[in-house]
């Protein structure tokens, strides 16, 4: 209920509210496998106070949770909160810790556009093998002759 009642707060922008339920629920379902996500709830709350700093610490923490389902879009959003506090490099080295780390992540798409926007250049990607073309030149790819008609 606490999780509930701390994402309605935010959804009001009753900011003050939302840390104290999110906090609350923090500090009393410790282990349960939601804390990280709740934890994200939270610092988007003290994001929109406008307290960064207090966001930051909280990605900080889903950060240093080896097995946090949303590792990748803490480092991204760091990225962000980095980069608007004009700590250009310190944005790029996150948004490339995205883009190196979780090359699956549907995070590493805007990490890379940030990358970009930010004049940066992404990290290269895996080459694709080649394909195969029609009227390849090397005989092991040609297709087998048709047998002759009668």
């Amino acid at each position: 209920a606490l999780y509930y009642l701390g994402n309605a707060h935010a959804a009001l922008e009753q900011y003050d509210q939302a840390i104290v339920a999110y906090t609350t629920w923090i500090e009393k379902y410790q282990t349960v496998e939601l804390v990280p996500l709740v934890i994200q709830r939270l610092a988007y709350a003290y994001w929109s106070k406008g307290l960064s700093q207090d966001a930051l610490g909280q990605f900080d923490r889903i950060l240093k949770m080896p097995d946090a389902p949303n590792r990748d879009q803490a480092y991204f959003e760091t990225g962000r909160l980095l980069e608007q506090q004009g700590q250009k490099d310190k944005a790029l080295e996150t948004f490339n810790k995205v883009a190196t780390d979780f090359p699956s992540s549907p995070w590493t798409s805007e990490a890379v556009a940030r990358i970009i926007a930010l004049g940066g250049t992404p990290p290269a990607r895996e080459p694709k093998p080649p394909q195969a073309t029609e009227g390849a030149s090397d005989p092991s790819q040609a297709a087998p002759p048709s047998p002759a008609s009668p």
